[in-house]
Formats: C-alpha cells, sequence, structure tokens
C-alpha cells in the first residue's frame, strides 16, 4: 500500500465573490406643487432711522415751511420755529399699520431733553426737545408663507444582488472507484498490528481481504473488504466476514487506528487508543490491508506494519483442598454460599489473567447432612503481544458429609415476651329521643416484644368499631 491513500477531485469552475447590493425601492412621479405653511419674520426699524422736521413761518409771506435740517432755518426764524420728531417706534408702527403697537412690544426706549441752539449773530436761542438717547425698534411676526417645489419624475426600483463568496466547484468523482492494497502480503499465521489515520471523510471502508478476492483493475464497491472497518456519516461501523455491522464509534476527523491481528484467527480494533471491537475471522489463506474511498479528498494516511515476536508461554494454577467443619444442635439447617468471584490480574490490553471462581454453595439440613458444590473453576491467560494464550477449566466437584452435633453445637438466642392487655370498660349516661346513634372506634394496636434481628415477636390488632 503507498504511505498515504487520496482520492484526488477535478476543479471544474472558479466562482468569484458576489458583493451583496440592497437595491433600491425606486420612487414614484410627483407634479409640481405649492406648499402652504407659516414662517417668522421680524419687521426692524434701525436706531439710524431717527427723522427730524424743522418748521418755521417766513414773516414777509406769512408762509409756513420746513426744512430738515437746523443750518437751513433762516437767520431771525429760529426763535419761533418748532421741530417734529420721527422716531423708530413711529416708523414701524407705520410699517406694521399698527399705530398702538406700544414701545415694550416693539423692543423700543428713549430719552429726550431740552436742546438750546443759540445764535450769536442776531442773539437768538432756539429751544427745543430732542432725543438724547434711543434704540432701534422691531418685532416677530408669524405670517403665511408658501413652498414651490418642482415636478419630480420617477426613479425605476434597482432589484437587489444576493452576495455569495469566491468557491471552487470540483468534481468529486462520487463513487467507490478508488482502492489501493498493500504490497506486502500476510500469511495466515502472522500476528501483529498494523497502525493507520482516517481524516475527515465522505467514505472510507479499510479492512482485510485474502489476496484471492482483491478485484483487478477499477472497483465498484467494497465488497471484497471481508474484516475492517467502515467510515462514514459521521460514524464507524465494523465489518465482518464480508457484511457491515453495528457502529463501534464516532468519527472525529481525524481519527487514529490500530488492528491486532492474532494468528489470523482474531482481530481487535482499537480507536484513538480505545479498544472498540474484537472479530472472530477465518483468514484461511494469504491475505492484505485493502483500502476503498468514496469521495475526492477522502483518505487513508501513514499505514505501518509491525510484527509480533512468537514464544510460548506456560500458565500453571493449583488450588488448595477447599475444607469446611461445621458443628449443629438437632434439627438446625445451615447454609453456607460464597458469591463467584473474578481476578483479574492485569487490564492491559498487551498482557492479561482472569481467574473465574463460580458460586460455592454449602447447604445442611435439618438431618445433619452436608453438602458442598463447586462449580467449574476457569482460568485464562494471554499475552497478546508474545502471542500466547492459556486456559485452564477444571471439573465440577460435588461433597456430601453428614455433621452430628454435641455438646458444643450451636444454641440460637431467643427473645420471651408477654402480652397482657386490661379490658375496655365505656360508661356514661345519654337521653335520647326515637332515633339514637352510638359509635365507638379503638385505634389499630401494635406490639413489638424485640427490635433485634435474631429474635423479634409483633402482635397486631385490627381497629375495633360499633
Amino acid at each position: 500500500m503507498a504511505k498515504d491513500l487520496l482520492k484526488p477531485r477535478t476543479l471544474i469552475e472558479y466562482i468569484p465573490e458576489v458583493k451583496y447590493d440592497p437595491g433600491f425601492p425606486g420612487t414614484p412621479a410627483q407634479p409640481a406643487r405649492t406648499v402652504w405653511g407659516q414662517k417668522s419674520v421680524r419687521y426692524q426699524v434701525p436706531a439710524s432711522a431717527m427723522t427730524s422736521v424743522f418748521y418755521f413761518t417766513d414773516p414777509r409771506t406769512g408762509v409756513q415751511r420746513s426744512v430738515n435740517n437746523y443750518s437751513e432755518v433762516p437767520p431771525g426764524m429760529r426763535g419761533s420755529m418748532r421741530v417734529i420728531w420721527t422716531t423708530p417706534l413711529d416708523q414701524l408702527r407705520s410699517l406694521l399699520g399698527e399705530p398702538r403697537l406700544s414701545a415694550a412690544q416693539a423692543h423700543y426706549s428713549d430719552l429726550w431733553g431740552v436742546s438750546f441752539l443759540p445764535n450769536q449773530l442776531v442773539g437768538e436761542v432756539a429751544t427745543y426737545l430732542a432725543p438724547l438717547q434711543w434704540s432701534g425698534a422691531y418685532v416677530d411676526r408669524t405670517v403665511p408663507a408658501s413652498t414651490t417645489y418642482p415636478a419630480v419624475p420617477a426613479v425605476p426600483a434597482i432589484p437587489p444582488t444576493k452576495g455569495s463568496p469566491a468557491r471552487s466547484v470540483y468534481d468529486m468523482h462520487l463513487g467507490w472507484n478508488a482502492s489501493a492494497q498493500s504490497v506486502r502480503e500476510l500469511e495466515p499465521g502472522w500476528s501483529g498490528y498494523v497502525d493507520f489515520s482516517v481524516g475527515k471523510v465522505v467514505g472510507a471502508v479499510v479492512g482485510f481481504s485474502e489476496t484471492q478476492d482483491v478485484r483487478d483493475g477499477v472497483r465498484t464497491s467494497f465488497g471484497d473488504i471481508k474484516y475492517g472497518l467502515v467510515f462514514g456519516d459521521g460514524q464507524i461501523r465494523v465489518r465482518e466476514n464480508g457484511a457491515t455491522g453495528r457502529v463501534v464509534a464516532t468519527a472525529t476527523g481525524n481519527d487514529e487506528v490500530s488492528a491486532t491481528v492474532l494468528g489470523g484467527r482474531t482481530i481487535e480494533w482499537y480507536i484513538n487508543g480505545e479498544f472498540a471491537h474484537r472479530s472472530s475471522v477465518r483468514l484461511a489463506n494469504d491475505y492484505v490491508l485493502n483500502a476503498v474511498l468514496y469521495a475526492g479528498n477522502d483518505a487513508v494516511l501513514s499505514p505501518i506494519f509491525e510484527e509480533y515476536e512468537v514464544f510460548q508461554t506456560e500458565v500453571q494454577l493449583t488450588l488448595e483442598p477447599l475444607a469446611i467443619d461445621a458443628y449443629m444442635g438437632e434439627e438446625l439447617g445451615f447454609d453456607l454460599s460464597l458469591k463467584a468471584m473474578n481476578l483479574q490480574a492485569s487490564q492491559s490490553a498487551q498482557a492479561q489473567f482472569r481467574l473465574a471462581l463460580p458460586p460455592v454453595r454449602s447447604k445442611i439440613d435439618g438431618f445433619g447432612r452436608a453438602t458442598l458444590d463447586l462449580r467449574h473453576l476457569a482460568v485464562s491467560a494471554s499475552s497478546q503481544k508474545n502471542n500466547a494464550n492459556g486456559h485452564l477449566t477444571s471439573a465440577p466437584m460435588l461433597v456430601e458429609a453428614e455433621v452430628e452435633g454435641g455438646e458444643g453445637a450451636w444454641i440460637p438466642s431467643y427473645a420471651i415476651a408477654t402480652l397482657g392487655m386490661l379490658p375496655v370498660i365505656m360508661a356514661g349516661e345519654a337521653m335520647v329521643g326515637q332515633v339514637m346513634e352510638l359509635e365507638l372506634a379503638l385505634p389499630q394496636l401494635r406490639v413489638m416484644s424485640s427490635q433485634n434481628a435474631y429474635g423479634e415477636m409483633r402482635a397486631a390488632m385490627p381497629p375495633v368499631e360499633i
């Protein structure tokens, strides 16, 4: 058999990775539309908007005139002029059309005083009210507002794309069509062990076939493997006499297997160091180690053959006579029982010694007769590594004897008890009519005279009811 048996597989196609794409659900078309709502607007007049108008009367014509600057008022008319101020609050009221808008509502404040404007040329002094400090005015209002949206064309949906990893597609060449056998042929009386390992397989059968049964050319089954193990479906089954049997272990995907062959008569299978099965075989002709695989990448690895050294081993066992003496009184029965005894010198599969003593029974009846029955005694010893074993079996023994009693006869212990129960008396008076009912109940009574196992007396009286 080649060092490793590996069934190849053939690459058919390599499929690259496909990225996952969730797609797009699409959107419908929308016409142009105007949406009305509300918005906040601030109406504001700055402090710089404060204005003034100067009014005076022309004495020559008697016409009232107005100018925006004090410097434009002619001399001699300044003493009779008057000034009208337009504040930011006034302008905000006019802008909103709210003449009653207060300064607090408009966030407006000002400070007024008297202004003196002398004219040194003509000796005139003009006095009038003028703002000394002032602020701007503003208010916030919520007003209707509209938003116009143009038409939007429809957007078509994009279907999602299912992702998939990169993968290779192989032809696994399924079928029991890959096989190999050992070059070395083993003679019928060969003793030794064969070690090999089996990985994670779809199907593999490894075992022993007589050389004459091995088929030539491409095989289509594992029928020519007579004794071996069948790996598949996560289980390991035993194969005996050309038939697949029970499950002996669970496949781990990395199993070390050892087959111990004893003289072409026994094969013991060990899986990962644990005993799995023992088969009685019939390999009368030369045989080989044979393996058949089912799928690509299935493999049987590193087979090793190791032969045992053969020498003779003798085992001798002597059982001394067994004597039992018994003394007894008259009409006394006696039984003696010795349960089965098992002795095992070693639990190792390589060297074992076992002694089995069946039950021993001795019985003495009431007439002074004694019987001792010793059944078959079996002894076995084996050294599997050295291909040696031995068996010893004794013939059944039956011993009968009569035993007489005397002064030294066994006298059993005893217990004596005296029990007395006083009468039960009931007294009383009762007045009844036409219907009378009377009930009397005495609970159940139990008495035990001794609690020791050698002598007991028990009395029980059931309940008394009236």
